[in-house]
Order: C-alpha cells, then structure tokens, then sequence
C-alpha cells in the first residue's frame, strides 16, 4: 500500500494488487474540489488542505466509497443530496469545519452504515432543524456523532445559499427561465414559503423535483 503522501493531482493506490483499480484519492493542491474521480473509489481523503468552492454532486456517483473526509477545508455551498447515495460508507463521514450553510438534507439518513467511527457536521453555517431521518442515525453511531454544534440549528435560514441561486428566504418571485443553469433544483427551496410565482424552464436542470 502506498502510504499517505500528498501528491499533487496524482491519486493513491489502496492496494498493489490491481494497478488499474483506482481505489483512494488524496490531493494537495489548495483549489476547488475534484468533480472526476475514478468510479472505484473506496476512500475520499481531502481534509486539512485548504479546499475552497463547492462539494460537487459528482461524489454521489462513488457509491463504492467507505470513507468520506472532506473536513477542515474552506467549503461553501450547500451539503448536496447526492451524498445520500453513498450507502456503503462505514468509518467517516465528515464535513465539518467548513462554511457550509443552509439546510441538512433528509438523504443523508440514508447513511446508515455509519457506525463504527465519526458523523460530522458540526463547525459550520447549518440551520434549520435536522431532519428526523438523520436524528435516526444519531443512535447507531457508536462514537463522535457531532451534528449541532457551532451551527445554527433550529433557526429560519435566511438565504438560499447556492452558487446559482443566493437569494433570501423571504423572496417571493423567482425568474430563472433561460438561464442556462445545470444540477439540481435545491432543496432549500422548500424555505421560501412566501412564493407566489416560480419558472425555471428553458435550462439544463437535472434530478427530481425537490
């Protein structure tokens, strides 16, 4: 096995049995997040290294990952609902210590193999309540369960915090038809309750309806 070496855009090999398996990546370089990975992964290893931008919803395709660090980094955004697909992680699944913001979505109570070390999404920007589907996980995770702290939890967001759309939750028009915007309709659109009139058409939106 390779050993934890901080490579520059090179990916590490879990493993010399198979040189084509592509199965653990770790970076160095202080940048946004990489959004192509080899679908075999096994181990998301990017903490501590400065990341800035968004998480990319791509990670939702590394359905093969058992770990997922993506800790004390300089992330913003949204947690995306994609990363309630990754069902096989076992040991970590840690977002904190980032500026992530908005709300904890109902998909991650779908990591329920979670139970032998560390959830994490604690040191954030985080409001809203968690969902009752991930307050589920908190009695199978047998150590280090850390959700509410240094968040703001049980408070209204107050905007919807996404690249695409930072608007406030007291907006109550929205117009983005023709905009060419791709990914998912995010699911803080919930919290804007005041809406009297959406369009979104003529774009390359992808997913379901939240």
């Amino acid at each position: 096995m390779v050993g934890s070496n901080y490579l520059p855009r090179r990916v590490l090999l879990s493993g010399l049995a198979s040189i084509a398996a592509l199965t653990s990546v770790r970076f160095s370089e202080a940048e946004p997040l990489p959004t192509t990975l080899p679908t075999d992964t096994t181990e998301i290893v990017l903490q501590k290294f400065g990341y800035n931008g968004t998480i990319p919803t791509e990670f939702g395709k590394l359905t093969l990952a058992t770990k997922l660090r993506i800790d004390d980094n300089e992330l913003t955004g949204t947690v995306p609902t994609e990363l309630g697909l990754l069902v096989k992680l076992a040991t970590n699944f840690r977002l904190d210590t980032n500026q992530l913001s908005g709300v904890i979505p109902t998909e991650l109570g779908q990591l329920t193999g979670v139970t032998s070390n560390r959830f994490d999404l604690s040191d954030n920007e985080l409001c809203a309540d968690v969902p009752t589907e991930v307050q589920a996980l908190s009695s199978s995770i047998t150590s280090n369960w850390e959700v509410t702290t240094s968040n703001s939890i049980g408070t209204m967001c107050e905007f919807v915090d996404d690249a695409r759309f930072d608007i406030p939750t007291t907006e109550t028009r929205l117009s983005y038809s023709g905009d060419d915007l791709t990914g998912t309709i995010p699911t803080e659109f919930g919290l804007l309750t005041g809406l009297t009139y959406v369009t979104l058409g003529s774009n390359d939106l992808t997913g379901t309806i939240p």
